[in-house]
C-alpha cells in the first residue's frame, strides 16, 4: 500500500493455538540490538542492573521499566492463554514525515543502518504512538499494547503487540479478530498526525517567544543608543567636573 510520507501500518494474525508472546516481547521486540532507550539520569544510573528500562513503552507508560515490561509481557500472554487474539503491528516511518514533524533534524543524512539511533526524538514519537492506539483504542473493549521503537533497519518503525482484554470483536467462530479495520487505521494515523502537528505547533509558539524576546532586547538596545546620543554631551562635562563642587561655576 502506497501512502507517501504517511506512517504505514499492517497486521498479521496469527493461526496457532500456542505462541510465545511473551518471549516475542521481551527477547524480540525489545532486543537491544534495535532498540533506542528513552533514559534520564536515574536510568542511567541504574543501566548496570537492567539493559530494558526505558525501550519499551505502552500501558499508560510512556517508558516502561525492566520489572514493568515483564509484568505487561505476562499480562499479554496471560490474556492469548485465555482465548484472546494478540495483534502483532508495525507502524513504519518515512524519512521525509519524520522530518516534516521534527522528530529528527532537517540536516540528518540517512547513509546505514543504524544511522537513526540517537537522531531520533523518542519522545515525541512515543507520545504521538500513543495518542494514535489511543483513538484505534475506541474500536475496541479494552485495548492493551507493548509498543518498542527500532532504528535498526533503513526505516523507524514501531513493533507494537496489542489485545483487547474485553469482548472485542469476534468472527462468526467467536474467535477476536486479529486484523486491524481500515477505519482502525485511518483513526490511528490520525492520532499520530495529530500529537505530531500539536508537537509542531508548540514548538513554533517557543520559536514565537524566542523572537519576540530578542526584538524586545533590540529595542531597548536602540533606545539606549538614542539616549546616551542625545544626552552624552551633557554627561561628558559632567564627567570633567572636579569632585569639589565648589569650584563648579
Amino acid at each position: 500500500e502506497n501512502l507517501g510520507a504517511v506512517p504505514v501500518l499492517t497486521a498479521k494474525p496469527y493461526g496457532v493455538t500456542k505462541y510465545d508472546h511473551e518471549g516475542f516481547i521481551q527477547d524480540y521486540m525489545a532486543r537491544e540490538s534495535a532498540a533506542d532507550s528513552v533514559r534520564n539520569l536515574s536510568e542511567v544510573k541504574e543501566e548496570l542492573r537492567s539493559k530494558r528500562d526505558g525501550i519499551a513503552f505502552g500501558y499508560g507508560s510512556i517508558s516502561l521499566t525492566d520489572d514493568q515490561l515483564k509484568a505487561a509481557s505476562r499480562d499479554i500472554q496471560r490474556l492469548f492463554d485465555s482465548g484472546k487474539t494478540v495483534m502483532k503491528t508495525v507502524v513504519s516511518f518515512d524519512e521525509s514525515y519524520l522530518k516534516e514533524n521534527g522528530v529528527i533534524d532537517d540536516d540528518f543524512e540517512f547513509r546505514q543502518k543504524g544511522d537513526y539511533r540517537g537522531n531520533l526524538d523518542q519522545m515525541k514519537l512515543r507520545q504521538a504512538i500513543m495518542k494514535g492506539c489511543d483513538r484505534l483504542g475506541r474500536y475496541y473493549d479494552d485495548l492493551r499494547y507493548i509498543g518498542v521503537i527500532q532504528v535498526d533497519t533503513a526505516h523507524v518503525h514501531c513493533h507494537l503487540a496489542m489485545v483487547d482484554a474485553g469482548e472485542g470483536n469476534l468472527t462468526p467462530d467467536g474467535y477476536q479478530r486479529g486484523k486491524i479495520t481500515d477505519a482502525g487505521k485511518k483513526a490511528m494515523r490520525r492520532g499520530i498526525d495529530m500529537s505530531l502537528d500539536e508537537a509542531q505547533r508548540l514548538h513554533q509558539v517557543q520559536s514565537n517567544v524566542a523572537f519576540d524576546r530578542r526584538h524586545a532586547l533590540c529595542y531597548i538596545k536602540k533606545f539606549t543608543h538614542k539616549t546616551m546620543e542625545q544626552h552624552g554631551m551633557s554627561q561628558f562635562l559632567m564627567a570633567c567636573l572636579p569632585e569639589d563642587k565648589s569650584m563648579w561655576r
